[in-house]
């Protein structure tokens, strides 16, 4: 039994139609969960190297948090639990919004992106020479280069120092 599979189909509406709307859906889902997720994520860097223990300690519990729970498993937990423990009037907002499904994959899509990056941009030197590593840089290249992270531009970071007093390292 042989089948061949009509490619030109997915051209016909409405196929073609349901294709680019998944499309723009999924570049318009990355685009704003990638804008949120940058946010958050300076946001919980700034906490995770404040010389307040108290801010270390909350950066560092989000960033675990977000960062050992699969992403799957929080979608699923964002889309059916939480709107559950919400209270009452809440919970009946979030049900008549139009956009649900939507929404929670930007919230979930978000929190986790910003835990995943905060852990890599900002981890210990260990965590840099070991990304350094994965990304095939030598560990001499990465000592010699200092940082292999990305860095806020200066425009942006400048403010934010003023704002925090991180701790030294």
């Amino acid at each position: 039994m042989r089948y061949e599979f009509k490619w030109s189909m997915l051209l016909d509406q409405p196929y073609h139609e349901w294709i680019v709307d998944a499309i723009l859906t999924t570049l318009h889902l990355a685009l704003v969960s990638w804008i949120i997720a940058l946010a958050v994520g300076i946001v919980i860097g700034i906490a995770r190297i404040s010389s307040s223990r108290w801010l270390r300690f909350l950066g560092g519990a989000y960033v675990e948090l977000f960062r050992n729970i699969p992403l799957l498993l929080q979608l699923f937990l964002w889309l059916y639990v939480f709107p559950e423990i919400m209270p009452g009037e809440w919970r009946q907002w979030w049900y008549r919004l139009d956009q649900v499904p939507y929404l929670t994959a930007v919230i979930g899509l978000s929190l986790f992106t910003a835990g995943v990056e905060v852990r890599i941009t900002g981890g210990s030197g260990a965590t840099k020479l070991r990304t350094a590593q994965l990304i095939g840089r030598t560990h001499l290249s990465a000592a010699e280069r200092g940082t292999v992270t990305a860095r806020l531009p200066e425009p942006i970071l400048r403010p934010v120092s003023r704002l925090v007093p991180c701790a030294t390292r």
